[in-house]
């Protein structure tokens, strides 16, 4: 038996439902959130497994282009003309996956083991199996992806007695675990985090704000036109993205507002110091995060 593990950029968790044809997933799935967003979903793992009346699906639904409804205590999530459980979402995601971790190793995958956040809540790893039979994956394991970490980054192939501290900060939610690791095996011993605080919370935090500029300036609203807001928030991601490495980077968006009648553009550069103004409160949460593990440990 051989065991592989696989990162993968571009299956990224987006999916896109169109009127026709099959479901699209990762890159060309975040290409619609410019034209189509309304038939867009992403961030699925925030509500996977959680009851329709969990403040995690008010926080879900606040920022959704589409119908986000409720058959007794169970989602749904009405895209386009049909409606899709998260896990089936999740199962189309996990289907991308499978079929490009087959195209690289040339070969017929039908086993896996999936990560979970340290802080997922009760029903989801229930829902992660049948998300995974969904994409015809026999699902070994659900090990807790701050040990996923320590792996990855090989401490494993170490011998040692230690504590870690392992900080996952994902797209949808922050994650920490205190572990200790003895020969080769890892406990986690403490964990803490935050389900509301990720990736997106951060391109959203850039968007709101300039949304706020383009209301005081002009009185217009982006909000209220779903293509315009799908499309600051892709621009705010590519932002983020390199603002990794830059001060300050070009940003640019055609009729990105209406003034006097007439759409405007948008073309300024971003400045990293004006975003990590606005990323403060987000990273103040993330550090409680971390001091809570701590006393916990």
């Amino acid at each position: 038996t051989e065991i592989y593990t696989l990162s993968l950029h571009d299956a990224l968790p987006i999916l896109y439902v169109p009127e026709r044809g099959p479901l699209e997933v990762g890159r060309r799935a975040q290409m619609r959130l410019l034209n189509d967003p309304t038939g867009v979903i992403r961030s699925v793992k925030r509500v996977l497994g959680v009851t329709a009346n969990s403040p995690l699906v008010r926080h879900f639904t606040a920022s959704a282009t589409f119908r986000v409804d409720a058959v007794g205590d169970r989602l749904t999530f009405k895209l386009k003309s049909a409606q899709y459980a998260p896990e089936q979402i999740a199962g189309a995601i996990l289907t991308r996956v499978r079929e490009i971790a087959e195209t690289r190793f040339g070969g017929r995958i039908s086993k896996a083991i999936i990560t979970a956040s340290a802080a997922a809540p009760a029903g989801y790893r229930d829902a992660l199996a049948r998300a995974a039979k969904i994409a015809h994956l026999d699902l070994l394991e659900v090990i807790p992806e701050p040990i996923a970490g320590a792996l990855a980054v090989g401490l494993h192939a170490e011998v040692a007695d230690r504590k870690l501290l392992v900080c996952d900060f994902g797209g949808g939610t922050f994650d920490v675990s205190a572990l200790v690791q003895s020969g080769l095996r890892f406990t986690p011993v403490a964990t803490s985090g935050d389900q509301y605080l990720g990736g997106d919370d951060l391109d959203h935090q850039i968007a709101e704000a300039l949304a706020g500029l383009i209301v005081k300036r002009t009185k217009y609203d982006i909000h209220k036109d779903a293509v315009r807001w799908s499309e600051i928030l892709f621009r705010c991601e590519m932002a983020k993205r390199q603002l990794t490495s830059a001060t300050e980077v070009p940003f640019q968006m055609k009729e990105a507002y209406v003034e006097g009648g007439r759409p405007h553009n948008l073309d300024f550069m971003l400045e990293r110091s004006w975003v990590e103004v606005h990323w403060q409160p987000l990273f103040d949460r993330a550090a409680q995060a971390i001091y809570d593990a701590l006393q916990r440990a």
